[in-house]
């Protein structure tokens, strides 16, 4: 014992030695802690069934199954020197390499998400979408490619882009003119006096379609223009390659959510339906290419209340869907295999591989998520349906692939027929329609419509002939010419004394002017949308609810609703309802499978789903069958007293029980379907908006029927004050004087698009794209 006491002071009396010995045992145990903690700070994340790999600005999210084994990248920011000086100049944004960690380049078998913070000076509002995600294909070479499809979004973070890829790259962002993003019908050229119907072109990604010879020159010549001289034309705009901006997305989000179907050319078909009937006044003969093609027939057959469409050209759509698109094939056959040894294992040419690597991975990319929608038995393809029959269809394709591509007689022309007797796009059995005529030209998918025997079909097929005018008779009954401002009545069947009749004054002619002065705008960038409740208004914002600047609940808010004169809502798994005062939660809740919509109220807790048909739950400590309707959509509506709105029909809640309000075919409209929007009912009228932009004002006492409004309004949502119902559009306000029970003639008309709203006493807010205006009713 003594002599190990010896050792310990004469150990201390040596201070060096133990400094020496301290630091080195620190340093060694710094470097063990630091490796494990970098190690721990850059592995992957997993969450839920992603493989998340992040760095500062770039995420990349790769979904269980989208290779044979869970993969992990490498991200890596790079300087220009790296890549081509040229494309120094293209990138607005750092530059990352993103590589597989275990070094093995692999197509992807379903799609992996890249996802980019976007700087604040390249987000410009929800409306805009000037930046692209490109990459570089090969560092030495002065060529980047853009993937298509990506989308804006917004998180807590802020503004970020994300695009579904199937292999990464040298990644970075490049900038675009910065304008709105423009969507729907576009004007090539008016014959305003022309009685032809409007030439309508739908394109796919070839821009070449729009028939455009000399663009961005002072004398715009179009070969569309030459086939038909005297026709009015126009083209559906729609993003394809091109970004989808925030509010694009919020709109496809909130469609989706609707109709229980993920599917972006069924929402563009849902928007050019409308678009057409708001244009009723109209003929329309359609020519599309393509993916426009699908676009075109969903919009004529799954709303067959469009009648303005005389004839349909479908040009090398894949009504039967495409291999093309298939990511697997690609993945397996082509991405980083040498083109000599697929060529000699397939039976084909170096070439002819490298021609449709090139031509296949253009298509797959330039269409982004949109490919699931095409592939054989896609999402849209199991949507299309048998054609009108007063519709005259004609299906067209090419006779050749495009690039000299020719799988002909090789083991490759089971995987890719359109490779081998198609265009590049679609073979014959994929392009034709039971009934319908099939077309074959020469050329490929991208120039068949150029060739002379196209045009001189086309012209032939569309050929307007001018209806006959019968002889003039003259008539024996006396004519009369009505009143700019005479006013129609709606008067109530009743037994009661003349003077109590309830009659309704609707204008024959509306006027654009301000009759809510605007006391105020309040920016409101963040603001999802706006409840009233009591004498306040609440503001819905990301993870939060306020009144004015005070914040009454944090968290993930959702499916909210005011009803009674409580706000109803969800939060993770919990129902909570608040009346002004306090939030009162109800207890646990789950959401259903292909939930349409979900109410709290005081009445009770239900959910719209859609299967078969549209159910109506109600939530017992689990969900429970009230009632089945149906129906394409169906929504709770906001108000004093739960109600619950399909395409068809109109029912009140109370606790079990559900009452049938109306019925749309209760109006009556002969050869035309009615899809509700909204409701509103006040004593013995209903008030309903309708998908074909109408207002139409219902009197349940005889069950008569006036259109108010038909073509030029937009009916999103109907409520009242003591003096005022009103009537709000995406991008006008309708009044409707309660005391004396008449249509205003001035339509108000927004400064942007409206996307929510609330009326205090005499304060209207509508929430208008990124601000509020407060207005001052009469």
């Amino acid at each position: 014992m003594n002599r190990l006491l010896e050792f310990f002071k004469t150990f201390l009396k040596k201070r060096l030695l133990l400094l020496i010995l301290l630091g080195t045992t620190g340093v060694v145990l710094s470097v063990i802690f630091g490796s494990f903690l970098i190690k721990s700070l850059t592995k992957p994340k997993r969450l839920a069934d992603s493989l998340v790999t992040a760095s500062q600005e770039l995420s990349i999210v790769v979904p269980d199954g989208a290779y044979n084994k869970v993969r992990s990248f490498q991200i890596r920011r790079i300087s220009s020197s790296e890549f081509n000086p040229s494309l120094a100049s293209i990138f607005v944004s750092n530059v990352y390499n993103v590589a597989p960690s275990d070094g093995i380049n692999e197509f992807a078998m379903t799609p992996i998400t890249i996802r980019y913070r976007l700087p604040s000076n390249l987000y410009l509002g929800d409306e805009y979408a000037n930046v692209s995600i490109a990459y570089v294909p090969n560092p030495k070479e002065p060529i980047y490619r853009v993937y298509g499809g990506a989308y804006v979004q917004m998180d807590q973070a802020g503004a970020y882009i994300e695009a579904q890829v199937f292999h990464t790259s040298m990644i970075g962002l490049i900038a675009h003119v910065p304008e709105k993003q423009k969507v729907g019908l576009q004007l090539i050229s008016e014959k305003a006096k022309s009685i032809e119907p409007v030439l309508l072109l739908i394109p796919d990604i070839d821009r070449n379609f729009l028939g455009s010879i000399t663009p961005g020159s002072a004398q715009q010549i179009n070969f569309w223009a030459e086939l038909f001289p005297n026709r009015t034309m126009m083209y559906y705009e729609y993003p394809i390659v091109a970004t989808k901006s925030k509010a694009y997305m919020d709109s496809f989000t909130a469609f989706s959510r609707m109709n229980a179907i993920n599917s972006y050319l069924f929402y563009e078909a849902s928007r050019l339906a409308a678009e057409l009937l708001r244009l009723s006044n109209l003929e329309f003969d359609i020519v599309a290419h393509g993916i426009g093609g699908i676009i075109a027939r969903l919009a004529v057959e799954k709303y067959p209340q469009v009648k303005n469409v005389r004839k349909i050209v479908l040009v090398s759509t894949p009504s039967g869907g495409t291999n093309i698109v298939n990511p697997v094939y690609f993945g397996s056959f082509f991405y980083e295999k040498p083109s000599e040894t697929v060529a000699k294992n397939f039976g084909t040419e170096k070439s002819v591989v490298d021609a449709a690597k090139t031509h296949i991975l253009f298509y797959l990319e330039s269409l982004g998520p949109i490919y699931r929608e095409i592939i054989q038995s896609g999402v849209a393809i199991n949507l299309l349906e048998k054609p009108r029959k007063e519709i005259g269809y004609l299906t067209v394709m090419g006779d050749r692939p495009p690039m000299s591509i020719n799988f002909s007689g090789t083991l490759l022309e089971k995987f890719y027929p359109e490779l081998a007797s198609g265009d590049g796009i679609v073979t014959k059995e994929a392009v034709q329609i039971e009934g319908v005529e099939l077309f074959v030209v020469p050329g490929s998918f991208f120039d068949c419509y150029l060739s002379p025997q196209f045009q001189s079909k086309i012209k032939d097929f569309l050929r307007y002939e001018i209806p006959k005018i019968t002889e003039y008779r003259r008539d024996s009954y006396p004519e009369r010419s009505p009143q700019a401002q005479v006013t129609e009545k709606i008067t109530t069947k009743t037994s009661q004394p003349q003077q109590e009749r309830q009659v309704v004054n609707i204008p024959t002619k509306y006027t654009n002017a301000s009759l809510a002065t605007i006391k105020e705008r309040i920016s409101a960038s963040d603001v999802l949308n706006l409840y009233q409740i009591g004498s306040s208004v609440v503001y819905h914002r990301p993870n939060a609810l306020y009144i004015g600047q005070n914040k009454f609940f944090t968290g993930e808010v959702k499916y909210v609703h005011s009803v009674g004169g409580k706000l109803g809502f969800i939060s993770g798994s919990k129902a909570f309802l608040y009346d002004g005062a306090s939030i009162k939660e109800l207890g646990l809740i789950y959401q259903p499978e292909r939930c349409l919509d979900i109410l709290i109220s005081e009445t009770g807790m239900y959910a719209l789903t859609k299967v078969d048909k549209i159910n109506l739950l109600k939530w017992n400590n689990k969900w429970e069958l009230l009632k089945q309707f149906d129906g394409e959509y169906a929504k709770f509506l906001d108000g004093n007293e739960p109600f619950a709105l399909t395409n068809l029909e109109v029912y009140r809640i109370t606790g079990n029980n559900v009452q049938l309000v109306m019925r749309a075919s209760d109006i009556g409209l002969k050869e035309r379907s009615i899809d509700l929007t909204c409701f509103y009912e006040l004593g013995n009228f209903i008030f309903l908006g309708t998908r074909a932009y109408s207002l139409i004002l219902y009197n349940k006492s005889d069950r008569t029927y006036k259109i108010v409004g038909e073509g030029w309004i937009n009916p999103e949502r109907i409520f009242s004050s003591k003096d005022w119902v009103i009537i709000l559009g995406k991008s006008t306000i309708m009044f409707y004087d309660v005391k004396n029970m008449s249509f205003r003639s001035e339509i108000q008309r927004l400064e942007g698009e409206a996307r929510g709203a609330a009326l205090v006493g005499n304060n209207l807010y509508v929430l208008i794209d990124n601000r509020i205006d407060l207005l001052n009713l009469p």
